[in-house]
């Protein structure tokens, strides 16, 4: 048996005992309720929260910042929306915590602290500074060429109609 179907199998086993438990307490109907009330709530506050998150990611690319958090936000509300959706009250919780923005930054910050992400980040040199020095270019600077009219950035450009 693949490790992703015994965690799985686990996984299945720990929601039921949870949601029997749940249903002992509070009753069956209102368990079967609050299941499908976490359902569609959580499809409610995937919407909300992912356009204010896409919002906020446009706005920094419009200012030349890179949107690393606001991705890395994305991806959180994506995984929390889909946890909110199965049914399941610990996969509730898990997505409840992925999907709020005042539990999820703690958690987001933490994964760009620890991981290469940081990176792409802006930084006060440039953008391409943290690139750069994983790469080993410290002077990561955009190639430019000296023409007549000054110093001209290469790039490639269209003319909209």
């Amino acid at each position: 048996m693949s490790v992703f179907k015994l965690l799985s199998l686990v996984w299945i086993i720990l929601e039921l005992i949870v949601f029997f438990w749940v249903a002992h307490v509070i009753g069956l109907g209102w368990a079967i309720l609050l299941v499908v009330f976490s359902s569609l709530i959580g499809g409610v506050l995937m919407r909300r929260f992912g356009l204010a998150n896409l919002q906020k990611a446009q706005l920094k690319m419009m200012q030349g910042e890179s949107p690393t958090h606001e991705m890395l936000s994305a991806v959180a509300i994506m995984m929390g929306g889909i946890f909110m959706i199965v049914p399941g009250f610990i996969s509730s919780i898990i997505g409840l915590f992925l999907l709020v923005p005042k539990l999820r930054d703690p958690i987001a910050n933490w994964i760009l602290r620890k991981s290469s992400l940081s990176m792409f980040q802006q930084t006060p040199h440039g953008p391409n500074e943290g690139l750069a020095r994983e790469f080993g270019n410290a002077s990561a600077q955009p190639e430019t060429v000296e023409g007549s009219h000054g110093r001209t950035i290469e790039g490639e450009a269209w003319k909209e109609q």
